[in-house]
């Protein structure tokens, strides 16, 4: 046996050890003789396991400690162990196996080999990354150590010394003993990543984190204290979100200054636009600063401005706080403090602007006349018993002049399909690069070409797929791997090798296809499998039916005739499913124009596309709420005798599971093009405990889409405006803003909907209006009118001792929005609430909408 089957075997067996010792009785020849070898095996491997299902990292860890031990150079050892198909997370046996082979090289060579790996280092992005960090860090980092080299300045090195940090008990005591300490710590206020590092790394081991470590190093002089707090100022300056910089305002704060050391200037200048974290500790040590006398007046001015500026009730009424307090003891800065207050009266939030109006009427004795034009000027904007009451002491205030509301910008759906591929070599190479999950668009382009591309030349295809590595398809298939990308590569793997296919299939039909699905999903599924089968059966069909011939899912009524009529000439029957996804993929209002056409189909198949056509397709099924149902939603064909999977998909009620989960919610909307209220309603009820992104990702596309717009559609836009992420909410108003300016929002449904699912516990008020807030100022004041009036006409009808959560926030919309609608509208529920009295928002906010009704009625 020769010397690299020898070490082959070791390889193959996983055995990372017994390669170790191995290699480390080799002389230089039979390094020489390994090192040839492994390229070309990694590259075999490569072309043969994609994605394979076994478990990769005990065998990278024998092909690493092998590469290490023979390679030759520095930079050849590098990129070996730096190669991301041997990348191994989070061993404790890798480090140490390849530093003990490293050993017999020159210090010279092993300080350059920690070089060039440090170089090769790049930023951990993913959370299970920093769970389970590369361990090629530590072999750096040892080497870094060992060599007594600097470590070059690579910002992916820091974070990784971040993650790898002492979380424990006595992590003070491990950090304290670090040799990399004096290095690193430094690099945390200047290296891109470590913000995101610390972060994790404080979120996750909370009293054992790093910033508790430099706190307690720093109290016993092992860091120097000026460099932590200069790092952190320098941090807050450079920005950053919310997340990134809480370390380092966590580390501030703990690090407790004297009044010495805080820099007051620094803090003014963050302040107005700082992310909550650090702005929270500005206000802290600004006001501490100034309760003991040593903040100067500019600087109180800039800082009472800012906080009346900022988003966050909380800081506002701080900084209203914070000048009535000083005003009681230094009269002098009233100007400063009503110029503030005025700024404060822009706010949104009723609450604050009250707030802000009875400072300035406190301040006004005090403040000249430059404080008083900057209060007339801000409370133009205000409603009318504001404005009173601030003009009998700052003189007349003019109401602002009733502005049109900004006008609904159509958004255009402006997606293209892809050119179709007609080189079977393009095909290869294309099916071959494709990556998980990828887009449906792409994957009907590809399913189209290789059905056409198969019947018409089929060797030249397996030919060219081969070539492509096709034969590998047949790793990282498992039977619970249900996603249109694995079905695309059993078909590849159905052209090249259909006894291979044939055994994966035998398989999958042991363990059991899940037929329990979501219907959308099932559809998907079913048409996938059959071109699989059909290609398992060496059997090929000249064309697909339902590849789309439009963006959104929809097939042109003449080409599918062409279609039919090539399947025709060819003697060959349609797949079922792909013939049932064609159907449903016709446009409504143009399918009778395409029925005489279609008459003249010979097939079964052909004589009922005619019928469908002539019938104009599908008739919309019946979408309903229904309160008693786990999902809230139902769904009824219209007619029946429909296919099949047509009659499932028009069916949902309350026999329907609830731990169905979609697999492949991008492609639903492509499924039911003309019927987005059904699809969603399939979202609302299967899709509950599913994160909001899964939705708000699908949620854009199906607005865009055909069809009623009804109970449905309410439902799904309900639950991602109510998302608790203002990022996924924008997604919601998105597609309100495409509905509205379509003319197709269903709003007194969305408002009823809602008031149901608040009702319930599914959707939270103030979210929900928060995200109405938002369309109003986009322009969709009518629509959001009609539903918070819908809204609040069913929440209100139930009498209740407290109000609702958010329902203050949502009746202030509601006033935002009639504003400049002045809709005559009866909503005699929010008269009762104005009626009772009392001081709470709630009360308040109500008498401000029934006042403002009240003026639009003659």
């Amino acid at each position: 046996m020769s010397l690299w089957a020898d070490v082959l075997g070791r390889i193959q067996a996983c055995d990372a050890d017994g390669t170790a010792r191995l290699v480390s009785r080799l002389d230089a020849a039979g390094r020489r003789q390994v090192a040839a070898e492994l390229p070309g095996y990694l590259q075999q491997l490569r072309r043969g396991r994609w994605e394979g299902p076994r478990d990769l990292t005990a065998e990278a860890q024998a092909l690493r400690v092998a590469g290490a031990a023979c390679l030759t150079g520095a930079a050849q050892v590098a990129g070996w162990l730096s190669h991301r198909d041997l990348q191994v997370w989070r061993s404790l046996e890798d480090p140490d196996r390849i530093l003990a082979v490293l050993r017999h090289r020159p210090e010279p060579w092993r300080a350059d080999l920690a070089r060039r790996l440090v170089r090769r280092m790049r930023p951990l992005t993913q959370t299970w990354q920093r769970y389970s960090s590369p361990s090629t860090w530590r072999i750096a980092a040892t080497l870094v150590v060992e060599t007594g080299t600097a470590p070059p300045d690579n910002d992916a090195f820091v974070s990784c010394w971040v993650d790898h940090a002492p979380n424990r008990w006595d992590h003070v005591e491990r950090l304290r003993a670090d040799p990399l300490l004096d290095h690193m710590v430094p690099r945390l206020f200047e290296a891109d990543g470590a913000p995101e590092a610390l972060a994790y790394n404080l979120r996750r081991n909370g009293e054992s984190s790093l910033v508790t470590g430099l706190v307690a190093l720093s109290a016993e002089g092992r860091l120097p204290r000026p460099m932590l707090l200069d790092g952190c100022v320098s941090r807050f300056l450079t920005g950053g979100t919310a997340g990134n910089l809480l370390p380092y305002a966590r580390l501030y704060r703990d690090l407790r200054l004297t009044l010495e050391e805080i820099p007051e200037r620094d803090f003014a200048r963050v302040l107005p636009t700082a992310p909550t974290p650090v702005a929270d500790l500005a206000y802290d040590l600004l006001r501490r600063v100034d309760d003991a006398g040593q903040l100067d007046d500019d600087l109180f001015a800039e800082a009472v401005a800012a906080l009346a500026f900022r988003p966050e009730k909380k800081l506002v009424t701080a900084g209203l706080r914070w000048i009535s307090d000083v005003v009681r003891r230094s009269p002098g800065r009233a100007e400063a403090g009503l110029a503030a207050a005025a700024i404060a009266l822009g706010q949104d939030a009723l609450p604050l602007r009250e707030r802000a109006a009875r400072l300035a009427l406190t301040l006004a004795p005090h403040a000249g006349e430059q404080g008083h034009m900057a209060v007339r000027a801000a409370a133009a904007g205000l409603p009318a018993d504001l404005r009173e009451r601030l003009a009998a002491e700052f003189g007349d205030i003019a109401p602002e002049d009733d502005a049109s509301p900004p006008a609904l910008v159509m958004i255009a759906d402006d997606r293209t399909l892809p050119p179709p591929i007609v080189s079977t070599d393009d095909f290869a190479r294309e099916i071959a690069q494709q990556r998980w999950p990828g887009a449906p668009d792409e994957f009907e382009r590809l399913l189209a070409a290789l059905v056409t591309l198969t019947h018409r030349d089929l060797p030249a295809v397996r030919d060219a797929l081969d070539a492509a590595g096709a034969r590998a398809f047949r790793y990282g298939v498992s039977a619970s791997d249900m996603h249109p990308y694995t079905y695309l590569r059993r078909a590849a793997l159905a052209i090249v090798a259909p006894q291979d296919s044939r055994q994966l299939t035998d398989g999958f039909l042991r363990w059991g296809y899940a037929e329990d699905q979501a219907a959308p999903d099932l559809i998907v599924q079913l048409r996938l499998r059959e071109i699989v089968a059909m290609l398992e059966d060496g059997r090929t069909l000249p064309v697909l039916l339902a590849t789309p011939t439009e963006p959104t899912g929809h097939i042109d009524p003449m080409t599918l005739i062409e279609r039919m009529r090539s399947l025709e000439q060819a003697d060959a029957e349609p797949l079922d499913a792909d013939f049932q996804q064609a159907l449903l993929r016709l446009p409504r209002d143009a399918a009778r124009e395409a029925a005489g056409r279609a008459s003249t189909l010979r097939t079964p198949a052909g004589r009922m596309l005619a019928r469908w056509l002539g019938r104009g397709g599908l008739p919309a099924p019946a979408v309903t709420w229904a309160e008693d149902d786990r999902c809230g939603i139902r769904v009824a064909p219209a007619q029946a005798g429909l296919p099949g999977l047509i009659e499932r998909l028009c069916t949902l009620g309350r026999d329907e599971p609830d731990r169905w989960v979609p697999q492949t919610p991008d492609w639903w909307p492509q499924v039911m093009p003309s019927h987005r209220d059904v699809i969603a309603a399939w979202m609302q009820c299967t899709w509950r405990g599913t994160p909001g992104r899964w939705r708000a990702a699908t949620l854009p596309v199906l607005v865009h889409a055909h069809g009623p717009a009804g109970s449905g559609t309410a439902a799904a836009l309900a639950s991602v405006l109510g998302e608790a992420d203002p990022v996924i909410r924008g997604r919601g108003v998105d597609a309100l803003l495409v509905l509205a300016a379509r003319k197709e929002l269903p709003a007194a449904e969305l408002g009823r909907t809602a008031a149901l699912m608040v009702k319930n516990g599914d959707l939270k008020l103030n979210r929900f209006a928060a995200a109405l807030d938002h369309a109003v100022t986009a322009g969709a004041h009518a629509q959001v009118w009609e539903t918070i009036a819908a809204t609040l006409r069913l929440l209100l009808a139930a009498r209740r001792d407290k109000p609702r959560a958010g329902l203050a926030d949502l009746i202030a919309v509601g006033t935002k929005a009639a504003l400049p609608t002045r809709p005559r509208t009866d909503l005699p529920e929010i008269a009762v609430v104005a009626e009772r009295g009392g001081t709470s928002r709630t009360a308040r906010e109500a008498r401000r909408l029934r006042d403002l009704m009240g003026s639009f009625c003659p």
